[in-house]
């Protein structure tokens, strides 16, 4: 756990007392149906755009983590300000904490085990590009704030597929459970907030 406080003191960013996201938080989400963390490490597909791989993870390591921005804006790491809530419909981008590259998909690439949407990360130290941005949805509609245990969707902007995952699909290269881009929506769609620093 040390690692993972110290990245977030060279970021810049406190641990705070509020219990819902804002921009510049660090968080960690669940995988409704699997219970698995949405999870990416140093290691990039074999396949496909060959970019760092991403994952739906059963531990809970520092590999869990994502800083909370928003959308892409050319060399602009943040484009948000820090403390501001996080609300239904917003433009988001996750920066993967420990690798400081984006969660990103694109249409032009299959994944490996299902052949769906390729979800990968990519940029360098959270600035990428235009596909790194995301459409944050609630499931409860009346909702204003973003927090725990509460169920959301991601959209990718420019191609519409949620971001997707589901039992018995493992990545060739981690063999860990498979995260895909899917345009055809389903409850395999959904994943909670499961830590907020």
């Amino acid at each position: 756990m040390e690692s993972i406080h110290k990245s977030i003191k060279e970021l810049g960013l406190d641990k705070k007392e509020i219990s819902f996201v804002c921009y510049g938080d660090v968080i960690k989400l669940r995988h409704k149906n699997t219970g698995k963390r949405l999870h990416s490490h140093p290691l990039n597909y074999n396949t496909g755009s060959k970019q760092q791989e991403v994952t739906g993870f059963d531990g809970n390591d520092d590999n869990d983590w994502w800083v909370v921005h928003g959308p892409h804006k050319d060399g602009d790491r943040e484009n948000c300000k820090k403390a501001k809530a996080v609300k239904p419909g917003d433009i988001i981008r996750l920066e993967h904490l420990k690798t400081g590259k984006n969660l990103h998909s694109h249409g032009n690439f299959n994944s490996p085990s299902t052949n769906q949407q390729e979800i990968t990360c990519y940029g360098n130290l959270g600035v990428g590009d235009g596909n790194d941005n995301w459409k944050l949805e609630f499931k409860e509609t009346k909702k204003l704030k973003w927090k725990p245990n509460m169920a959301i969707t991601l959209t990718h902007v420019n191609t519409g597929a949620k971001l997707h995952s589901h039992s018995g699909q493992q990545t060739k290269v981690s063999h860990q459970q498979e995260v895909t881009g899917y345009k055809g929506g389903d409850a395999n769609d959904d994943w909670v907030l499961d830590a907020l620093i």
